[in-house]
């Protein structure tokens, strides 16, 4: 039987019957989540008026006529392509709360299905009309966060806030929908690991080293005290600068972990320029909190949709939205997500929120987009409470403004940056375990291969990939030899990397 409430979802039980979600039970819900959300930030009730808004389109008489039939459920009236339209009708009567809310609010509701409208398109918009058939509900008008009226609002941070908000929103229904349309699906995106125990592992791992006994390893458990001791410093941007050898990736995680369990950040988010590094990185951090706690998100990573079992489908749900404990990304995927206008990027934006960034090798942030990086880091700390953290042998210069003598080559940089490392540490000496012996005679391919064939255990690095097979074809069969290009697919380099480490 056809219930008499306004319908928002249809599904079929294992009986063949359908079974009915009603408008006002999905608005709820999406509200409740949405709220959750936003509250991370501070605009928890934007994100409840947002759901309770966002699908009272569904109120029309063709939409309805529309869900019946696309279920199969027979109906005698018909619907028009834009009869199923309805997004719009929240978005409208979200204008009617008042200048100070509906331009944070209105595209975000409107757009939760297609995107982020454009101005222009979102002025189009704003030109039709509410059914009559749709029903006004009362919803008090939101209350701005405080740091909205303190003064540390910014103009470059509202195109920020809508995405976030959006954020909140469309993971909302997303889930919302999924508990309704997929129950046992939804229940896989419970029961994960808090960071708290998370921290526990890794002070056992650590403390599986022993005692220190090289130069080198007491080095490293010295970068590993200095960073927990700094990490119940107030939130903010940090860096660490640590020469390669010095342990920066387990002493950047021995920082994000003491300090989000301290300010109760949500997860830790790591972004990372290369592929190649994220998979040692990836690899090194299962090894450590075990893989159901590690998301490894970039392009090489291909989820297998003939597994079925419960940790494949967890990993590839939280692709969706990055509510995992410890993320493992590219600066591509987190950069490219901060300024997208669509769901599929979008809807991670409210994870980022109130959680620990750590961006790796930050030397390599491209110069072209260094300014909007920069300012959408800074909003990110500043108004959504994202702790950043970045690590490398060589820290670019971030802090304060920076002229050229290009007009265009300028950069509004970020305000304090609080290093780690002391700076009479000295690292960069201590640590110094190579001699350069700069040879500038070229050399035929034959030639490199007998330099190499004169050593026990040698690198050679070159500037192509058919530099690199020219030379490893010269050298004998007899011993170890190990070939690394990017020809190879992921999985053969990380078997050959996996053979080197073996080997050594």
């Amino acid at each position: 039987m056809i219930p008499q409430f306004i319908i928002s979802h249809i599904r079929k039980n294992p009986n063949v019957e359908f079974e009915y979600q009603s408008n006002e039970e999905h608005c709820l819900g999406v509200a409740e989540l949405a709220k959750q959300f936003a509250s991370e930030f501070g605009m928890g009730d934007f994100g409840y008026v947002m759901g309770m808004l966002h699908d009272k389109g569904k109120e029309k008489n063709e939409f309805q006529e529309y869900i019946k039939d696309v279920n199969g459920i027979p109906n005698h009236k018909r619907w028009t392509r834009d009869g199923k339209s309805h997004a719009y009708v929240g978005g409208l009567l979200a204008k009617e709360l008042g200048s100070m809310v509906a331009p944070l609010i209105e595209n975000p509701i409107m757009g939760h299905h297609r995107g982020l409208y454009d101005y222009v398109d979102l002025e189009t918009e704003e030109q039709r009309s509410i059914p009559e058939e749709v029903t006004r509900i009362r919803v008090s008008s939101p209350s701005l966060p405080s740091w909205f009226t303190s003064g540390i609002l910014q103009p470059k941070d509202f195109h920020h806030i809508e995405r976030i908000l959006y954020s909140c929103l469309v993971d909302a229904d997303f889930l919302d929908t999924e508990r309704f349309m997929q129950p046992e699906q939804f229940r896989l995106r419970e029961g994960k690991k808090s960071l708290e125990e998370l921290l526990v592992q890794l002070n056992g791992f650590i403390a599986g080293f022993g005692e220190p006994k090289t130069d080198v390893n007491k080095i490293r458990t010295e970068v590993q005290q200095v960073c927990k001791d700094k990490a119940k410093e107030a939130p903010g941007f940090y860096s660490l600068t640590v020469p390669t050898g010095g342990g920066k990736t387990l002493s950047s995680l021995v920082w994000a972990l003491h300090h989000a369990v301290h300010y109760g950040k949500k997860r830790i988010i790591i972004a990372i320029p290369y592929t190649s590094i994220i998979v040692q990185t990836a690899a090194v951090l299962r090894g450590i909190f075990g893989g159901e706690n590690v998301l490894e998100h970039h392009s090489n990573v291909i989820v297998d949709d003939n597994k079925e079992d419960d940790e494949n489908l967890k990993q590839k749900l939280a692709t969706e939205n990055w509510d995992y404990p410890i993320i493992v990304t590219t600066n591509v995927q987190l950069f490219e997500s901060m300024m997208a206008s669509h769901s599929s990027k979008c809807r991670k934006l409210h994870n980022i929120s109130n959680s620990v960034l750590i961006l790796d090798e930050v030397q390599t942030l491209p110069t072209d987009f260094l300014q909007p990086i920069v300012d959408s880091l800074d909003t990110y700390q500043r108004l959504f409470g994202t702790s950043v953290l970045f690590t490398t042998a060589s820290q670019p210069v971030l802090e304060g403004k920076h002229q050229g003598t290009n007009p265009s080559v300028t950069l509004n940089g970020l305000g304090h940056i609080e290093e780690i490392i002391p700076v009479g540490w000295n690292l960069h000496d201590r640590l110094r375990r190579v001699q350069l012996d700069i040879n500038n005679t070229p050399r035929t391919y034959d030639e490199i291969a007998d330099i190499l064939m004169r050593h026990d255990r040698v690198l050679c690095i070159v500037n192509t990939r058919r530099d690199a097979k020219e030379i490893f074809d010269r050298l004998p069969d007899e011993g170890v030899r190990i070939h690394l290009s990017r020809m190879m697919c992921p999985a053969h380099v990380a078997e050959k990397i996996q053979e080197m480490k073996q080997a050594l």
